[in-house]
């Protein structure tokens, strides 16, 4: 009996395990996202013939098309942020992106800039040689880091470079944004002003049936005993042949 109890409970709660698994969805349960941080040094301080290399490997079972490629301040550097021109190609470019940091505001305003680019096409990668994924390579080479202008934090001779694969491509900017909650702000504005009058006018016509019910309060409580006295009156002169309350009679 000890032993069927004992089988029953573990059954019970194996149960309760595989359905509390089972409500994992497949597609949360092997989604996959990582970043790739690498520090390079400036040409003055490095072999500016070597090619400095950033790469990430992106493993997913959903397809993933880009990234981004993000250049930032050294952590040490606080603004005004340095100076200095950068070029660099990612696979699939047909030719180099060279900047100055400075022209851009996202960079003098928190030391860094973001470029977005395509994955390689997808290739079967396999997880402990059994699970099957999808993986996507991204690789960015900075050919050239020049013309450091120190904006008083000198010592800072590195830049840092990060590869940051994009789960979602329907990426929301700031003016995207800004565009669409003033349009709903709008929206919302003309609804609340056709509300208000809807509102407005609902009152006036609260307004005007209280009006006409205190009226024909005023005229049930005035109009009936006066309508039954006329009644009374009116018997009485058909019973007697007198009026009462008439003038000039007796």
């Amino acid at each position: 009996m000890k032993k069927t109890i004992a089988l029953g409970s573990i059954a019970v709660c194996l149960i309760m395990l595989a359905s509390v698994v089972s409500a994992i969805p497949e597609e949360d349960l092997y989604r996959f996202t990582g970043a790739g941080r690498f520090t390079f040094k400036f040409d003055d301080y490095y072999n500016s013939s070597a090619m400095r290399t950033a790469k990430i490997r992106f493993i997913t079972n959903h397809t993933n098309l880009y990234y981004y490629i993000v250049i930032r301040a050294n952590i040490g550097d606080s603004p005004p942020y340095d100076s200095f021109d950068v070029s660099f190609i990612c696979n699939g470019d047909e030719s180099e992106t060279a900047f100055t940091t400075t022209d851009y505001s996202s960079w003098v305003e928190s030391g860094q800039i973001s470029f977005k680019r395509r994955f390689s096409d997808p290739h079967t990668v396999y997880y402990m040689g059994v699970f099957p994924f999808q993986a996507m390579d991204g690789e960015c080479n900075i050919t050239s880091a020049t013309n450091l202008q120190v904006e008083g934090n000198e010592g800072y001779t590195t830049f840092n470079v990060e590869l940051v694969p994009l789960l979602d491509t329907n990426v929301k900017t700031v003016q995207s944004y800004c565009e669409e909650r003033a349009r709903t702000n709008l929206i919302e504005t003309e609804i609340n002003e056709t509300l208000t009058v809807i509102t407005s006018n609902l009152n006036i016509f609260t307004t005007l049936w209280i009006v006409i019910q205190i009226f024909a309060v005023i005229l049930l409580v005035i109009g009936l005993p006066f309508v039954i006295f006329m009644m009374i009156r009116w018997a009485v002169y058909k019973v007697t042949g007198h009026k009462i309350f008439a003038r000039g009679e007796t």
